[in-house]
């Protein structure tokens, strides 16, 4: 093994829509080009899975080269922020949680499906027999 990737739902609440990803670590060896390749194996993983996005974050001091090499494009500047302990009543009596990650503006990146549905939705003209499947894919 060379690197993984953790993949989940996007921390951030706007972007947690329920056809977005979001890659929340990569980590690897070293090995030349390991994280591009591990930026594309999350896309078409998540793509295959039905996400229609998939995005990340990096610091400034972070370049990007890995998410260009894979094909991701910048989508601009979010800020950094906190995080805010009175937003979760469990946490609300010990006070402020320490935050041990950089609070720092951040550069968000995407990956998209972004081809338009151009046919009609087809829905089965009788029930299916017992026991038989619907081909949503259209693969025989």
């Amino acid at each position: 093994m060379r690197g993984v990737a953790m993949i989940g739902r996007p921390v951030a609440r706007n972007s947690d829509d329920g056809l977005t990803a979001e890659v929340n670590r990569v980590a690897t060896d070293g090995c030349p080009n390991a994280c591009s390749a591990l930026y594309g194996a999350a896309w078409r993983i998540a793509k295959g899975m039905g996400y229609r996005r998939i995005l990340t974050y990096t610091l400034p001091e972070e370049g990007g080269a890995s998410l260009r090499g894979a094909g991701w494009r910048e989508d601009g500047q979010v800020q950094g922020k906190k995080w805010n302990p009175r937003l979760n009543t469990e946490w609300t009596a010990r006070g402020e949680r320490k935050n041990d990650w950089p609070t720092s503006n951040k550069t968000r990146w995407v990956m998209e499906n972004i081809k338009a549905f151009d046919g009609e939705v087809k829905w089965p003209a009788a029930p299916l027999p017992e026991g038989g499947a619907l081909d949503l894919f259209g693969e025989g």
